[in-house]
């Protein structure tokens, strides 16, 4: 899996699709038969005459191998944002601290070996 593009728009969105299409040598219609979406939908999006749409995006994406993915990035919470996230007058998030990513899978250590039974365990087991 690699990234190929870092959207924040949907201006940004429309670009990084076109621009996948294009890596993948797909043509529109090519790409609209492949996705089960009308003739011309694809060329239409791009052009911004019409918006992807709830399912004309998933089955686009999965046409040409994509999935988006959400990113947090805490540190570029703007201040006023971050100032009523613990406020009283945000029950929710005051019970909820910001969530992080884990690191990266190659830095996860690997699960440690099955602990052996405890001794309770294994009395009631012959029990």
């Amino acid at each position: 899996m690699q990234i190929v593009a870092n959207v924040e728009t949907y201006a940004d969105l429309v670009c990084a699709l076109r621009n996948r299409r294009l890596d993948l040598g797909l043509a529109q219609l090519v790409l609209d038969d492949c996705a089960g979406v009308q003739d011309g939908y694809t060329s239409k999006c791009e052009a911004r005459l019409k918006k992807w749409g709830e399912m004309s995006l998933g089955a686009v994406l999965g046409a040409m191998g994509c999935k988006l993915v959400l990113v947090a990035d805490d540190d570029s919470i703007p201040a006023a944002v971050r100032a009523n996230l613990y406020s009283s007058r945000n029950p929710q998030a005051a019970k909820r601290p910001l969530v992080t990513l884990p690191p990266p899978a190659a830095t996860i250590p690997a699960p440690a070996a099955e602990p052996t039974p405890q001794p309770a365990l294994a009395l009631l087991e012959a029990a």
